[in-house]
């Protein structure tokens, strides 16, 4: 613990978010910490390690004891959870709503875990990958809807009582994705755009369709400070189960072979333990 750390002593146990912003700067002073040119700056580098030195400016900010009855693990999961967080403030997503997320991994996941802990009733999953949508379905989506069969499109067209969904959560990072979410939202509806895509590309949209069925895009980036908090009320509360989306544990020195897996596919979320 270094100079002038009050809020911590020796020995306890921590969790926080890699990233904190400045505070002062002007997207700061507007409410949009996400965008303070500090946050990608001074990102803490360097978890795949024994120790890790968090900076100032991370304590003072985004960092928090961990309750003791929370696993490391899923504590962990911290920094992907406050993402969500995030989007789903700006999405402002209601119970009474039919949301659909387009990607069904970890962080789809992670969504869908959030809207129920929310109160939202009916949620969709649509991705790839047999291991992934029998995931999807364990952790509790409502449908599941594999888009490399049958006719998907019509699928989603049924939900909401034939209407689609009134908010579209796009978690795949691929221009595909993001052009289907725009396809299949419900006119009056809301997409957000949550997977960041390769730089260089770009997705066309049909400008009749966005104004007459008076469409709202939202395209969050990182997370502010409230975002963390919240967060971190989510997982301490033990209500939201984020641990459930881990499902493989390895030592460091396996972290090739962790990599390999996240590649494949075979893995939502690994534990790797120093």
């Amino acid at each position: 613990m270094g100079e002038g750390v009050s809020a911590f002593k020796a020995g306890d146990e921590l969790m926080a978010a890699p990233t904190a912003p400045c505070g002062s700067c002007f997207h700061c002073l507007r409410g949009q910490e996400n965008l303070c040119p500090q946050t990608m700056e001074k990102m803490v580098m360097g978890a795949y390690a024994d120790f890790l030195l968090l900076p100032a400016h991370v304590v003072a900010r985004n960092a928090f004891r961990k309750p003791p009855a929370l696993a490391f693990e899923e504590a962990a999961l911290l920094e992907p959870l406050s993402c969500v967080v995030h989007a789903q403030a700006l999405a402002q997503p209601e119970a009474f709503e039919s949301v659909l997320i387009i990607g069904a991994g970890a962080f789809g996941l992670l969504h869908m875990l959030a809207l129920r802990a929310g109160g939202v009733s009916e949620i969709a999953i649509a991705g790839r990958g047999a291991d992934r949508l029998e995931w999807a379905g364990r952790l509790g989506a409502d449908r599941v809807i594999d888009v490399a069969q049958g006719d998907p499109a019509a699928e989603v067209a049924r939900l909401n009582g034939g209407f689609g969904p009134d908010l579209v959560i796009e978690c795949t990072g691929q221009v595909e994705g993001w052009r289907d979410a725009f396809a299949r939202v419900r006119r009056g509806g809301r997409v957000v755009f949550f997977g960041g895509c390769a730089a260089g590309t770009a997705l066309e949209i049909d400008t009749r369709r966005m104004h007459y069925d008076n469409l709202t895009l939202i395209a969050p980036f990182h997370f502010r400070p409230r975002d963390v908090r919240r967060a971190y009320e989510l997982l301490a509360n033990g209500r939201l189960g984020a641990g459930r989306i881990i499902n493989a544990h390895r030592s460091l020195a396996d972290i090739a072979g962790v990599f390999a897996m996240l590649e494949r596919g075979t893995v939502l979320k690994c534990a790797v333990t120093p």
